[in-house]
């Protein structure tokens, strides 16, 4: 169970350059001054033994950590995490960074066009880097897509392990919070397996 949307890194990039929508941003902003003290609060409430914050290393980063830790492996359903609304529209939009913000001049456009990047923080490559040989990803999902799973969230939500007879407890607990709640995968038995741990779905 997921307590906040992903996407904080590459909304307050976006935001760094100068091409942020405000929606994207005011969402983004009320969720990083945000506490998970409710969050924490309702997994007490429903009984839960393990949590995780989603932070520098990202969804699968962290979801990572915990299954290792716990010898346990697990699909992430990728059509079921959220993401903050405008941050996909975000990945299509390429820029040069240096040059991004209010510089505007005859052609930067097309520079911006053919050499330019999405807004995707450099956190979020180095953590693909070092989790794409632990998680197993869909063949046509878009390069995006992936880096989106390993963004660097600021301020975070709480990843939250519950057997699934309390899924429902933990919802609505969290829900009374005030929190978001999203059902995002399931762990299984991971038995000796030491690689591709993280199954997305």
């Amino acid at each position: 169970m997921l307590t906040k949307p992903i996407g904080t890194g590459i909304a307050t990039t976006a935001i760094k350059w100068g091409i942020c929508p405000r929606a994207t941003e005011d969402a983004a902003v009320a969720s990083m001054a945000r506490l998970n003290a409710g969050a924490a609060r309702a997994g007490r409430e429903a009984g839960i033994s393990t949590a995780t914050d989603v932070t520098g290393f990202g969804l699968t980063g962290h979801l990572l950590e915990v299954l290792e830790g716990s010898g346990l492996a697990a699909e992430l359903w990728h059509s079921e995490v959220p993401v903050f609304p405008g941050v996909r529209e975000l990945l299509a939009r390429k820029r040069i960074g240096t040059l991004s913000g209010d510089r505007k001049f005859p052609g930067s456009e097309w520079l911006h066009g053919v050499f330019g990047q999405p807004p995707v923080p450099g956190g979020a490559r180095e953590n693909m880097t070092h989790q794409i040989g632990r998680v197993r990803l869909p063949p046509l999902l878009p390069a995006a897509e992936a880096l989106l799973l390993a963004d660097p969230q600021t301020s975070g939500g709480l990843l939250m392990f519950v057997p699934e007879g309390r899924a429902d407890a933990l919802c609505d607990a969290l829900r009374r919070e005030g929190e978001g709640a999203w059902k995002i995968g399931r762990t299984h038995t991971g038995g000796g397996l030491d690689l591709q741990r993280v199954t997305v779905v």
